[in-house]
């Protein structure tokens, strides 16, 4: 079980600031991503509940995961039509609304956020399993896909998470459960916790969605600082990929 090490708020909370600096001038992830990952949370924002959710949003929503490295790998994403008909199928708008509007920082309980980790545990692992392997079974390995899925969807709770960068900095491995995805959305909750109490994150965060060429930002100069974190959990998942690339642990794809 994790527990947030006194090292671990050091690394993340006390150096926050130079950390995200540094993310988002040497980011190591390519335009596709980033112009699918915003075109993606703007049509979300759009959206007043989870129940307007509609084929055309989860076609973008898959296409994006497809782009953040999901069909790259021995576990790959369902295609398109079995990803709409079984989200549809199994009702997960449902599930999801009850969340839609929530932030991970703005809950204080410990016992609150561990029904909600839990419920989405479930959506990842039992009711939404969205990798299968190549020979077209369920793939153990839903960590990954189910976690980014989540955070597209419900972008102001839900950490993406990778086996690379974030089971590297937590664990020490790139080895994927349940359990540690539970684990894992504790330990950054926490961390969301701490960081709000210290810093007023809005400033940090992009939220400038009426911007029309979004290459055109990020085609910033490397000297300038400008926020690319859509949310708090993607800014915490952003300074965990700062640390590994500053710690020369670094890599291009998700």
């Amino acid at each position: 079980m994790i527990k947030i090490s006194d090292e671990i708020q050091k690394e993340l909370v006390n150096d926050f600031k130079p950390l995200i600096k540094y993310y988002a001038c040497n980011s190591p992830f390519g335009m596709d991503s980033y112009r699918n990952h915003f075109k993606t949370i703007k049509m979300r924002k759009a959206l007043s509940n989870a129940h307007e959710i509609d084929v055309r949003y989860l076609k973008q929503v898959h296409a994006t995961l497809e782009t953040w490295g999901l069909k790259n790998r021995g576990a790959i994403i369902i295609n398109g039509d079995k990803f709409i008909n079984k989200f549809t199928k199994n009702k997960i708008s449902h599930i999801l609304d009850k969340f839609w509007n929530d932030k991970l920082e703005k809950y204080q309980e410990e016992d609150e956020i561990n029904i909600i980790i839990d419920e989405l545990a479930e959506v990842v692992y039992d009711k939404f399993p969205i990798m299968e392997n190549r020979n077209g079974g369920k793939s153990k390995s839903q960590l990954v896909g189910g976690s980014k899925f989540l955070h597209h969807l419900l972008p102001d709770l839900v950490p993406p998470m990778d086996r690379y960068y974030t089971m590297q900095y937590f664990y020490g491995n790139t080895n994927t459960s349940k359990n540690k995805f539970m684990e894992v959305f504790k330990a950054i909750w926490e961390i969301s916790v701490a960081l709000n109490k210290r810093y007023k994150l809005g400033k940090y965060l992009f939220n400038d969605f009426r911007i029309k060429y979004i290459s055109v930002y990020y085609e910033r100069p490397k000297y300038k600082f400008k926020p690319i974190s859509i949310s708090v959990p993607k800014l915490i998942d952003d300074i965990i990929i700062s640390h590994r690339m500053k710690n020369g642990k670094n890599k291009k794809s998700l």
